[in-house]
Parts: C-alpha cells; sequence; structure tokens
C-alpha cells in the first residue's frame, strides 16, 4: 500500500491491484554485461492479476541521495533492462509492453531550475503537438525545495526529505507516516 500511495500522490492518478517488489534484481545478459537493481517495483494492473501476468503499468521507483553518476543515461539504461523483462518470449506484438513510469526522487535539484517536479516524455523536436504514445514517463522529484504549485505534492515531497510525525501534515502524509511508523 505504501508504493501505491506514494504513486497516487507523487503523480496524481488513481493505481489498482498492484504487486510489489523491493530491490528487483535485473541480471545482465551473460557474464560480461551490466544488470541493475531496482530500488522498488511496482506493477499496476486494472484487475486482480494472474500469477505471472504482465502488468500494465510498471512503476521504478529511484531514491537518490547524492549527485554521483550519470543519472540521465543511468535511467536510459534502466528503462531498457526494465522493458526487456516485461514482454513474453516470442511475442510478436509490442502493444502488449506496460507503460513504464520512472520516478526519481532526489534531494538536490538535477537541472538546477528550482523545480520541485520535472516530467519528460519522448516528443517529436520539430512539433511538440505530434503525439509519440510509447508510454514511457520519467519524473524527477527535488525533495530539497518542494516549491510547486501543488500544496499537497510540497507537503508530500516535504515528507519524503525528512519522515517525521511533525511533517505528517496531510491525508496522504499521515498514512504513510504509519507504514514509515510499522516498519520501524
Amino acid at each position: 500500500a505504501y508504493g501505491r500511495l506514494l504513486a497516487e500522490g507523487l503523480l496524481h492518478e488513481k493505481v489498482a491491484h498492484v504487486r510489489v517488489h523491493a530491490e528487483k534484481i535485473i541480471p545482465g545478459s551473460g557474464e560480461i554485461r551490466r544488470g541493475i537493481r531496482m530500488d522498488v517495483e511496482m506493477q499496476s494492473f486494472s484487475h486482480k492479476p494472474e500469477e505471472n501476468e504482465l502488468p500494465d503499468k510498471v512503476y521504478d521507483f529511484e531514491p537518490h541521495h547524492k549527485n554521483a553518476d550519470n543519472l540521465f543515461k543511468r535511467s536510459r539504461f534502466n528503462q531498457a533492462k526494465i522493458d526487456a523483462q516485461n514482454l513474453y518470449s516470442g511475442e510478436k506484438y509490442f502493444d502488449n509492453l506496460p507503460d513504464l513510469c520512472v520516478i526519481n526522487i532526489l534531494d538536490y535539484d538535477p537541472f538546477g531550475k528550482g523545480k520541485a517536479k520535472y516530467h519528460f516524455r519522448n516528443m517529436c523536436a520539430e512539433d511538440v503537438t505530434i503525439p509519440y504514445p510509447d508510454g514511457l514517463d520519467y519524473y524527477y522529484f527535488n525533495t530539497s525545495s518542494p516549491n510547486d504549485e501543488d500544496d499537497e505534492l510540497n507537503a508530500l515531497l516535504k515528507y519524503i526529505q525528512n519522515s517525521t510525525e511533525e511533517n505528517a501534515t496531510t491525508e496522504l502524509t499521515r498514512q504513510l507516516h504509519e507504514y514509515v511508523t510499522k516498519v520501524k
């Protein structure tokens, strides 16, 4: 429920049935190729899923506490590994590839523009009105300066930065704090 609440609070979208995998490992192909470790993968379904059923959407939650590596190329690499895991062997059509939402939660501003949230989608550089429906979204949330126009998002980012009872000021952050308290 924690992942669902977090996704709903950050993205303002309802998430139905979920499966959550903490610290999921996706190995590299062969001995010399790099794999990835996902901090939290949440798979969402429009209905109660069967075992081994592929999700409608995958959420990759990645917290980063320092700006140490190339975050953007790392996100691209992780996205490719995640997508490769979400089609059945022999699948002919890519319509069944689930949408992917990569959520980077940072304690710094990766772009230096002072925003609390940065959202990226692929688009046509020549005409941004042309849709490119590949189902991929990247989000970068900056917890160090929650200054969005959305007060609920600001409260959530402040709580993520410092998960104390004093910072649990909204219904969502109070619910999240209950989970945090139980886990501790």
